[in-house]
């Protein structure tokens, strides 16, 4: 790949998601419907709502695979678009407990609270996820693994967005590698990321999540991806005190964190 020049970085004043969602939206509006979106280590966010409203007022026709490792992060993201949208939407929402890293590989346990559990363990907790089952008789954990061998084939996704996907693993690369296999020729990576700038020190969150604040910079993800996509630019950035009190101590943001946050777009050359 031939080296691109640095983009730009514009600040922004303005709503940063409404930013972020004009920007998937005009990718969006150059693909063939339906759209096929992935949503990179989903979380607890509510991005994805506002995201698949103005997707539906824009009439354009999408699939959105929502992944997650922790089921517990991946129910309060998709319990947060089962809030906002009509029924037959949720039709077009398909739950993975998957791993960004590598995301065809079968996962036979996961972490829920302290402790790991099977898949079909995992399930039973969180019953959202059998919601995909052709039939009641179907082993749980053979229908997670249906799932994670079916969507995450080569070239599957038109586009692969994320709130803070690398801030989130450890090996970011291996994420970035993922994306480029995943998307189509002439496909868009869009996605948010963010670095602590200054961690409250009142904050509650356990060591790992206090290691993820400071695991990695923006530059540093930017380097990453310019290995394998083509940047788009400009970069839109935006420096705030992050002000959600999500009571996760497992999250790396906290309350009272001076956060920057930066809009990135890669391509996928054809």
């Amino acid at each position: 790949m031939s080296e691109t020049k640095a983009p730009s970085e514009v600040e922004i004043h303005g709503n940063y998601d409404e930013t972020q969602i004009g920007i998937i939206l005009k990718a969006a509006q150059c693909m063939g419907q339906p759209i096929q979106i992935l949503d990179l280590a989903t979380g607890p966010n509510d991005f994805n709502p506002r995201l698949v409203e103005r997707l539906i007022l824009e009439g354009l026709d999408y699939r959105l695979v929502l992944t997650d490792i922790s089921p517990r992060h991946l129910s309060i993201g998709y319990g947060n678009l089962e809030a906002a949208l009509p029924k037959q939407e949720m039709e077009k929402i398909i739950p993975v407990i998957a791993d960004c890293r590598d995301l065809r590989r079968n996962l036979d346990v996961v972490r829920i609270g302290g402790e790991m559990v099977s898949l079909d363990e995992a399930v039973r907790e969180y019953p959202f996820l059998r919601r995909r089952l052709e039939s009641p008789e179907d082993e749980a954990s053979d229908m997670v693994h249906a799932l994670t061998r079916g969507y995450f084939e080569d070239a599957a996704f038109d586009l692969v967005i994320g709130e803070i996907p690398y801030s989130s693993v450890g090996d970011s690369s291996l994420v970035a590698n993922e994306v480029a296999r995943l998307l189509k020729p002439g496909g868009y990576h869009i996605i948010s990321e963010m670095q602590v700038e200054w961690v409250n020190p009142q904050a509650k969150r356990t060591p790992e999540a206090l290691a993820r604040a400071n695991r990695k910079t923006i530059q540093e993800v930017r380097g990453e991806l310019n290995r394998v996509l083509e940047q788009v630019p400009p970069i839109y950035s935006l420096i705030h005190f992050f002000e959600n009190d999500e009571g996760m101590p497992e999250q790396a943001m906290q309350k009272g964190d001076i956060v920057k946050h930066a809009i990135m777009v890669y391509k996928k050359g054809r």
